[in-house]
Formats: C-alpha cells, structure tokens, sequence
C-alpha cells in the first residue's frame, strides 16, 4: 500500500463519510487488487466449465434409457448448484 494512502487514511477527521469510504475503498483496491484479478478469471473459468458441462449434457445420446438420461440430467443440474449428486 503506498504511503500516501496510508496517510489519508490515518487523516479521516474532518471528512465526509463519503470521502473516507472512498479512501478506504481506494486502499483496499490497491491491496487486493491481484486478489480481485484471480477472482475474476476463476469465475471466468468456471462459466467456461459450465458452458461445456451444458454442451456435453445436451450430447447426451438418445440411445440412452429416459430414466439414466434424466438422472444424469439431474445430476449435472445438482453439480451446477455446487451440491454433490
């Protein structure tokens, strides 16, 4: 954190909450931001896995039984939703 940061941040009296937010929002940008960058390529990744679960989902063969092919639809469904099927 850079040492200009620092010292507005230890200068709060007399500012508008508004102000000190900002401030504080600021310094805390500047810390994590690689934190926020890691953040966002891991949700990019995991639309990107969703998209091709939903791609090998829809491929399921026709061939397959109604009931295993609705299990594994329900599966996948569970999977999207973060729980275990």
């Amino acid at each position: 954190m850079s040492e200009d940061i620092v010292g507005q941040i230890k200068d709060i009296k007399g500012r508008t909450w508004q102000e000190a937010f900002y401030i504080q929002t600021k310094a805390f940008l500047e810390k994590n931001s690689e934190h926020l960058k890691e953040i966002e390529r891991l949700k990019a990744e995991v639309e990107r896995l969703t998209k091709a679960g939903d791609a090998m989902a829809d491929m399921v063969d026709w061939e397959v039984p109604y009931e295993r092919r609705k299990k594994l639809e329900a599966d996948w469904a569970a999977a999207k939703e973060g729980k275990q099927p």
